[in-house]
């Protein structure tokens, strides 16, 4: 398990400077900063997760994503998540960002005696076009980006837009092409 910082696009580069350092409190998750984004290897037949990331603590935050038509496989997040525990005897916290009709708690499945919890974080109550509009002066006006600027910049596409995310996609991908400051 290793940080891959080969930036095979401009994009996948953004994204993992952007998370460095980056606290999810902003978002209701009382974790320590992240460290790095880190890659898990494949397990055949079970899908692979969608982010990993090293935290502060040396702990490892497992986050997947949830809406009306996508449903994370729990079988899997748990496969990935006990296989990291056993291997590496590193602590896993799981996270599913919600992003579809409004749902918050804990996601739970029990296999056996194994009882399974992720908990659900809900983005689609924030009013992703009225942070697109505030990020959007900060980056014209060439302003650096505070903390909670950058975690609302990473999660812009999962928030409340009046458009489709494939369409808000591209649109959050503009605002980080726009960014003039090296660093940010």
């Amino acid at each position: 398990m290793r940080a891959d910082f080969k930036q095979e696009s401009f994009i996948e580069g953004c994204f993992n400077k952007i998370f460095q350092g980056v606290s999810f409190r902003g978002i209701g998750l009382e974790l320590p900063r992240v460290k790095e984004i880190v890659e898990v290897e494949r397990i055949e037949n079970y899908k692979l997760p969608l982010l990993m990331f090293l935290l502060e603590d040396d702990s490892l935050l497992h986050v997947e994503i949830i809406n009306d038509e996508i449903k994370p496989d729990l079988q899997s997040m748990l496969v990935y998540d006990m296989s990291i525990v056993l291997r590496y005897g590193i602590r896993v916290k799981s996270v599913i960002l919600n992003f579809g009709n409004r749902q918050v708690g804990k996601m739970q499945k029990n296999f056996g005696s194994v009882h399974y919890n992720a908990k659900i974080v809900d983005l689609s109550g924030i009013d992703g076009e009225k942070v697109q509009e505030e990020l959007s002066q900060k980056i014209t006006s060439g302003c650096l980006l505070n903390e909670r600027d950058k975690l609302n910049l990473v999660f812009l596409a999962f928030m409340q837009h009046s458009l489709p995310f494939n369409e808000v996609l591209p649109k959050v991908m503009y605002l980080i092409e726009k960014m003039k400051v090296e660093e940010e």
